[in-house]
């Protein structure tokens, strides 16, 4: 069962490259409700949130069509060097928000992640359970009555990440 979307705020941002290709942010603020949500924190339940969502263009000089678009966050990143301050700044925080809370949701739990970062451990996706695998490692892989990889969990976008995106792009 997909969320029910009741309210959404889209806003764009255009950035220039010094050899003229143009960088196109887009962003939604999103009112989500799905009652089985549960956060990824303390796995409380989380039926309603806020979800970001950015998505990019990258069209060459001259170009209506862009050369990349979608999740390409890695892309336009390679670009920054060749953005004038101060949109440099301001693209390079727009970065790290996408980075950080693009669409919300995590399939782990936050204790899940931590361990999994200090042991610097490999997952990988397994089509015959659709599932993301970590194999050999209980610690991490079970969390309570939570499996690693098999439930979406929430995270809480902070009001003041989504007061900073509002402000970047200029909306209400």
């Amino acid at each position: 069962m997909p969320a029910d979307i009741t309210n959404t705020i889209e806003a764009t941002k255009t950035f220039k490259t010094i050899e003229g290709m143009r960088i196109v942010i887009t962003l939604e603020i999103r009112e989500c409700s799905w009652p089985t949500r549960r956060s990824y924190i303390d796995q409380s339940p989380t039926p309603t949130y806020t979800e970001l969502s950015f998505v990019g263009d990258i069209f060459r000089k001259f170009h209506k069509e862009p050369d990349n678009c979608g999740q390409c966050s890695e892309s336009i990143r390679n670009l920054l060097p060749t953005i004038n301050e101060p949109n440099r700044i301001i693209l390079t925080r727009i970065l790290d928000l996408w980075d950080e809370y693009h669409l919300a949701t995590r399939c782990i739990t936050l204790n899940q992640l931590n361990a999994l970062k200090e042991a610097n451990l490999p997952t990988y996706w397994n089509p015959e359970t659709n599932t993301w695998m970590l194999e050999n490692h209980p610690e991490i892989y079970n969390e309570g009555n939570v499996k690693f990889g098999n439930e979406w969990f929430v995270r809480i976008t902070p009001d003041e990440v989504i007061q900073e995106v509002k402000q970047i792009f200029k909306v209400n």
